[in-house]
């Protein structure tokens, strides 16, 4: 039950997310709680900032959200084998693929990185 919890808080994350990259699309800034404005000074183009990693942050919410879907799957079905690992396991893929290209947009448009 109690990943159950987790898996619907982990599904709302993703949902905030989709949330925060829509808006940064929408109004091609960045939005404070993906990088404070102390960061965002070292930022050469914002704009192209927010071209580059709002889809890809949008993706990483979707992501999410199926993966916190198949742990709640698994968990209401009380799976005991590897395929309750399942959801965990797009998780942390979509996780590492996003940080590394976070990452690489860090270099490209901010100064000093």
């Amino acid at each position: 039950m109690s990943m159950m919890v987790m898996d619907i808080a982990i599904f709302f994350v993703g949902i905030y997310l989709a949330k925060i990259a829509y808006g940064m699309m929408k109004s091609k800034k960045v939005n404070k709680m993906i990088l404070p404005d102390g960061e965002m000074k070292k930022c050469k183009d914002e704009q192209a900032f927010v071209e580059y990693i709002a889809p890809r942050m949008m993706f990483f919410s979707v992501l999410t959200m199926i993966a916190a879907a198949i742990g709640w799957y698994f968990d209401a079905m009380n799976a005991q084998g590897y395929e309750s690992l399942l959801g965990v396991g797009v998780f942390l893929i979509a996780l590492i693929i996003f940080s590394i290209q976070f990452k690489k947009s860090k270099k490209q448009f901010f100064k000093e990185y």
